[in-house]
């Protein structure tokens, strides 16, 4: 057997001890690590990286395969999507190589390398990376949506709210951007927005967060609808129950639209401007909001989204605003119907703020709205209803955000959704005299919000509507 054969078979600590033995003597060249980086100028997009590539040396050699090189950095991460800041590689030919990925935070980087020569020594290098200013975002592709935009809010005791939104931009080369939280901004109005492990978005609500209460707008014949809640002490009125989210970053402004924006703020009150008193995000630095210089070219862009906050079914508040929660379709709450007639009758659901409750798909279920009749003579029919999916009294300008016609409530309350019914009057032909009816309760199922259980509400106010069903 040669000698090399012998050497090779010898454990780390023997090939640790040859090695003081060369050193000594004055043999070999000891060892070399060497680390670098391409490129060394990476933008912080949430998506850019780089290569790093390791090499050691002994003996003038490089070394044996599968030899553990320790690779770290103080910033970015080794595997995208994780805070992974350590990676351990191996060599082939002398080599290792892994990819880091940068952090949307500008700024310098160092990424050092380490491993144990054959020689007992601890050897290291390092390199920097700089990350720099990205591309900037292309407006025409940036959009923020919600998969709805009227949801029920979550009640004492129960989960938080998780409605899934969307986050779409591509940089001015074309390359999609994907959404993070350093590189966009968010303001919200009540709530969070946020971006779970799998890089999927959500505004998240807690019970009891509520949008900021608003002032109602004109007087209150001919102004917006709102009623006294005695129990909060608020005067209550549609605008209470909207609220605004914004993301926003760095890109370039697209059309009329981004040019007259401004700095991104939330629009609280819902009128499509900024007011003293509403957040907003400061992007030229200097303390005061910047209204829109009316420039295309780079700047901050910004989306907004409203989402309707809705509760429970009020009984109290439209009657107190002058609504009524029962409509007929003759405008009276008297319904006379003769022997072998129709009658028709509407209903309008709405929350403590005046807004329409709306429907979610949940685990198969239907939500519907079912009235039931105190006189079996008088059939309703359809038996359900199915409820509106995205129902809302106002209308939104998509260009502000306001909600136009906010004021008026005649625009209010024609944009209402009506459940319509139809009761016949099924008595015998023998019975002349009228017989009275009366619309008992009607029992509404619904799911408030994506993710939740379905509840039942019964509703029996006092405006029900009633009348005599007549024979002839």
């Amino acid at each position: 057997m040669g000698y090399n054969s012998v050497i090779m078979k010898r454990s780390p600590r023997s090939w640790a001890l040859i090695g003081l033995l060369l050193a000594a003597c004055g043999g070999g060249n000891d060892s070399t690590l060497i680390i670098s980086v391409n490129p060394q100028q990476v933008p912080g997009d949430g998506s850019s990286s780089a290569t790093v590539t390791v090499r050691a040396i002994a003996l003038d050699e490089p070394v044996k395969d599968g030899t553990t090189i320790n690779v770290t950095c103080t910033g970015g991460t080794f595997e995208q999507g994780k805070e992974t800041t350590t990676e351990t590689i191996r060599t082939v030919g002398g080599e290792g190589t892994v990819t880091w990925y940068a952090p949307v935070v500008q700024g310098e980087y160092r990424i050092s390398a380490s491993y144990q020569d054959l020689f007992g020594k601890q050897k290291q290098a390092q390199t920097s990376v700089q990350v720099i200013e990205p591309t900037p975002i292309d407006g025409a592709s940036f959009s923020f949506s919600c998969t709805a935009s009227n949801v029920g809010v979550p009640r004492s005791g129960e989960d938080d709210l998780r409605l899934p939104c969307n986050v779409s931009a591509r940089d001015r080369n074309g390359v999609d951007v994907p959404f993070d939280l350093n590189r966009f901004g968010v303001l919200t109005e009540t709530g969070t927005l946020e971006v779970d492990a799998n890089g999927d978005i959500f505004f998240v609500l807690s019970p009891g967060q509520v949008p900021k209460d608003t002032t109602p707008e004109g007087d209150a014949v001919n102004g917006e609808p709102r009623w006294l809640d005695s129990a909060s002490g608020k005067t209550r009125n549609p605008r209470d129950g909207f609220a605004t989210l914004v993301v926003h970053t760095n890109g370039t402004l697209t059309g009329a639209h981004d040019a007259l924006q401004g700095e991104p703020y939330l629009d609280e009150n819902d009128d499509g401007m900024w007011n003293p008193g509403e957040s907003w995000f400061d992007a030229d630095e200097n303390g005061s909001y910047t209204p829109a210089g009316g420039a295309v070219g780079e700047g901050r862009i910004w989306r907004w989204v409203k989402i309707l906050l809705t509760g429970m079914v009020s009984e109290q508040g439209p009657v107190d605003a002058g609504l009524g929660l029962w409509s007929t379709a003759s405008g009276s709450l008297a319904l006379d119907v003769p022997f072998g007639g129709t009658g028709t009758f509407s209903v309008i659901l709405v929350d403590a703020n005046l807004n329409p409750v709306a429907s979610h798909a949940a685990g198969g279920t239907q939500d519907t709205i079912e009235p039931q009749c105190s006189n079996t003579s008088g059939a309703i029919t359809p038996r359900q209803v199915q409820l509106d999916r995205d129902a809302a009294g106002v209308v939104f300008n998509p260009s502000t955000g306001a909600i136009d016609g906010r004021a008026t409530r005649p625009a209010y309350t024609q944009g209402l959704t009506d459940y319509t019914f139809t009761l016949t009057n099924n008595l015998r032909s023998t019975v002349t005299a009228p017989e009275a009816w009366a619309l008992e309760r009607i029992t509404v199922k619904r799911v408030p919000y994506p993710g939740a259980r379905q509840i039942t509400e019964t509703l029996s106010p006092a405006t029900a509507v009633s009348g005599d069903l007549l024979a002839p």
